[in-house]
């Protein structure tokens, strides 16, 4: 195996057509990564295929399966992939046992999967088959598509989106904390899709208290089974959630957690637990807020590898200021509040505008009906 092996200029231009497969997943296969393939002999693409929904065929078996319908042979030939294969059972069969019975003979990959379940594991089972094996081609494109999945691997850490809607003047809600106007149909769609692709979405109790949020995943037109649900999460200090709220009444439908210090009512706990609803204790800061840092240690114990932190200001300025964000998304509207009282981000000294120029960088902007959607990244 040769590690960061530049490749031919052929094999680059394959390589990035399986990038540009990978990217058709992103969105749908989440928790797991967006991979695409394309397998070719000589100099002609026999498949291609990538991920395309979360417990379907991986990109590998998809590419197999095109080259199949198209009557050709796979034998002595080559799969370029954006990760390297899986070797264990999961929600489909081992990638690798199909890969050497279709008689591939050269399996370039631009990236080692982290994961413990693989991490090299895939690459051994190919070459003690007699495959030969080449990695590292674009792997820094390949590892952009999928930032989540290598940090959650690597630091056990889960990637954090801090996700709003805001005015043109910045205000998340009217003055009575009431969310709903700012953003369009087109937003809110585009929101959902967000919340699939994460393993928990997470709330402070304000959101609760104004909107009695359900927090679950509702796009039309979606197949049964789908979309997958993400728990949800309510970061409440004082065990302030209403026991009719929408979350505590659906408990026991769809995973619901709520987060709280040493302060909150022995009772209530046990009245909400009673109701389905999953209760942590974490330890306070010296505000009285859970700390942000034991928040993404207990998500780590929980796997969510990608964690959707969407409201409202005062947990989103906790976030931000405490370094605990990955990626932000940000619905801008047209509108204008042209309220003071209005709620909005929170300032702090320990967080300047330099700080914040220094740790994150604008990935996208894009229209989406009447709204603007800013995507930014860490650095």
């Amino acid at each position: 195996m040769r590690a960061n092996d530049p490749g031919s200029v052929f094999d680059r231009e394959c390589m990035a057509l399986a990038l540009g497969q990978a990217q058709k997943g992103i969105g749908h296969v989440e928790p797991n990564p967006a991979v695409g393939a394309v397998i070719t002999r000589g100099t002609t693409v026999l498949g291609r295929g990538y991920h395309r929904i979360f417990g379907g065929p991986h990109a590998e078996i998809e590419a197999i399966n095109d080259a199949l319908r198209k009557g050709r042979s796979l034998k002595n030939a080559t799969l370029y992939v954006t990760l390297e294969p899986c070797c264990h059972w999961g929600k489909t069969p081992p990638c690798v046992d199909a890969l050497i019975r279709a008689g591939i003979r050269t399996v370039i990959a631009a990236t080692r999967d982290p994961s413990e379940k693989v991490a090299g594991k895939g690459f051994a089972a190919l070459k003690k088959a007699g495959l030969k094996v080449r990695l590292g081609l674009l792997r820094d494109q390949a590892e952009a598509i999928n930032p989540w999945f290598y940090k959650f691997h690597r630091t056990g850490r889960p990637w954090v989106i801090a996700k709003w809607a805001q005015t043109l003047d910045g205000k998340f809600a009217a003055r009575s904390g009431h969310s709903r106007w700012i953003s369009s149909e087109t937003s809110r769609l585009e929101a959902h899709r967000l919340r699939q692709s994460c393993q928990a979405v997470v709330v402070g109790i304000g959101t609760v208290l104004a909107d009695d949020p359900q927090l679950t995943v509702r796009i039309p037109g979606t197949n049964p089974g789908l979309p997958r649900v993400p728990d949800r999460v309510v970061v409440d200090p004082n065990l302030r959630i209403p026991e009719t709220s929408v979350l505590v009444r659906t408990a026991r439908q769809t995973p619901t957690w709520v987060i709280i210090t040493h302060r909150a009512s022995k009772a209530k706990i046990l009245r909400l637990e009673r109701l389905g609803v999953q209760i942590t204790i974490l330890h306070a800061d010296s505000s009285g807020n859970v700390r942000v840092g034991k928040f993404l240690d207990f998500a780590a114990r929980r796997n969510w590898s990608r964690v959707l932190v969407e409201g409202g200001p005062g947990i989103l300025s906790r976030f931000l200021r405490a370094g605990g964000v990955d990626e932000i998304v940000v619905f801008q509207s047209e509108a204008l509040a042209l309220d003071d009282q209005a709620p909005q981000l929170r300032g702090s000294v320990t967080r300047t505008t330099g700080d914040f120029l220094k740790s994150f960088k604008f990935r996208e902007a894009a229209l989406r009906g009447e709204d603007v959607v800013l995507r930014l990244w860490g650095k």
